[in-house]
């Protein structure tokens, strides 16, 4: 191969060598898409593999299968919304089935048909929560973070959060109970 072709580069590469990871998104799409037609299906998976492996950075501690697998579907069905097979269900609508009879030069009756997709809202409204978090945590001094997170994430108990920081367990509740206020308020005017 030489320097300039496009299999020489690292994600081109990176790709390649996971090409198999195609077939698992494939797999997935079609569990969900069932009225989409496979090969349809496999193209859209290489190119969410293709723009996963673009955005791929190692430096993170997840392998490059684990990342694809999950980016790459994701990728995939955002390529088959911009093509207009999926549209994204707003959350006041109700799921219907909408003819493209615009799209298809017969007219309405070998029509092929738009289908929303019922999980795109639900999806937005976990990754605008987890953006959320991650906000609010990053605007916690550490030792609030920290306490969040042992007594959170790690299951420990005021008392033995109190032997971390050398305070009493009543202590660490009061600052845990003013810390929970002062979130609360900020998820307040965040909203507002």
């Amino acid at each position: 191969m030489h320097a300039s072709d496009p299999l020489s580069t690292v994600p081109a590469r990176l790709a390649e060598e996971h090409l198999p990871l195609a077939a698992t998104i494939t797999q997935r799409l079609q569990r969900r898409y069932p009225w989409i037609d496979s090969e349809d299906l496999y193209g859209y998976a290489l190119l969410g593999l293709t723009q996963a492996a673009r955005s791929f950075c190692g430096d993170r501690g997840v392998s490059f299968a684990g990342y694809a697998r999950v980016k790459g579907g994701f990728l995939a069905v955002d390529a088959m919304r911009q093509d207009g097979l999926l549209r994204r269900a707003d959350a006041a609508t109700t799921p219907a089935t909408l003819c493209w009879s615009q799209y298809i030069s017969d007219g309405p009756e070998g029509g092929a048909c738009e289908v929303l997709d019922e999980q795109s809202a639900c999806g937005h409204h976990t990754v605008d929560v987890h953006d959320l978090v991650a906000s609010i945590l990053g605007s916690l001094d550490p030792d609030d973070r920290r306490l969040l997170l042992m007594y959170y994430a790690d299951g420990m108990t005021f008392r033995e959060i109190g032997q971390v920081y050398h305070l009493a367990d009543s202590t660490i509740c009061l600052r845990h109970k003013a810390l929970l206020r002062r979130l609360r308020r900020q998820v307040a005017h965040l909203d507002a």
